[in-house]
């Protein structure tokens, strides 16, 4: 994986029918390399590479008969965000909810106890956490 500086895109220079839909060839340029290097994509508009903004991408240098490809493409992501998820809270708040209902279920307490307690627990999980 390399990062850099994208300096240039030219957006759909070409484009061709693939088994999987029509494909649209972006040329983007990147700080510290003179290459031009062929973004494929399923859009007409570049909108994985800007120019002026850093990137995360991997490149691949293919010798095919007398020609050399040049290709470009985003780095793969892993799927799991550093910031907290929107809905963290809830979750968090569900999961006491629910250990202070099996609390309260073995010993006989009213509802209100059960609400008071999940709050309680609720605000002490989100004092020791990143959800605030």
């Amino acid at each position: 994986m390399k990062t850099a500086k994208i300096i240039s895109v030219q957006e759909n220079q070409r484009n061709y029918q693939s088994q999987n839909g029509q494909v649209f060839i972006h040329l983007v340029e990147y700080e510290g390399d003179q290459t031009i290097w062929e973004y494929h994509s399923k859009s007409a508009v570049c909108e994985k590479f800007k120019v002026g903004q850093m990137a995360d991408f991997e490149t691949d240098v293919k010798q095919n008969g007398q020609y050399t490809n040049y290709k470009i493409k985003p780095a793969q992501q892993n799927n799991f965000s550093k910031a907290p998820m929107k809905d963290e809270g809830t979750i968090t708040y569900l999961s006491v909810f629910s250990s202070c209902c099996n609390y309260f279920a073995q010993r006989s307490n009213t509802s209100e106890d059960v609400f008071a307690m999940a709050e309680k627990a609720f605000n002490i999980a989100v004092s020791k956490s990143t959800l605030k």
